[in-house]
């Protein structure tokens, strides 16, 4: 099953923009385009708490350093920016594989800077 992509803006430092938000895709799952200048913005906007799970790749030692952030009900949080050679996928590596345990109230943004 593919995943979901979440549309990434360019937003250029020093200005500011209205960033886009899109509903999660918990039965999907979702993919970040990354480049290593990209943040994933979450908002938990539900009444419990979700988990969102950004998958890694093994280091050139072996290692797996998946993110794991719990979040609270009606928080948000800035994701990034998230190192390709760590973070993206070597099946999909132009993506992060980001997961989300709850889809209904949370919603996902993107930006490029």
């Amino acid at each position: 099953m593919s995943r979901t992509a979440i549309v990434v803006q360019s937003i250029p430092n020093n200005t500011g923009a209205v960033v886009t938000m899109s509903a999660a895709d918990a039965s999907a799952n979702m993919a970040l385009p990354n480049d290593g200048h990209t943040d994933l913005l979450v908002e938990n906007g539900g009444a419990v708490s979700c988990t969102v799970a950004v998958h890694s790749v093994a280091c050139s030692h072996g290692r797996i350093g998946d993110l794991s952030i719990v979040m609270a009900a009606g928080t948000r949080a800035i994701i990034g920016p998230l190192d390709p050679a760590l973070f993206n996928q070597p099946t999909d590596p132009a993506n992060v594989w980001v997961d989300f345990t709850e889809s209904s109230v949370v919603t996902v943004g993107a930006r490029k800077h």
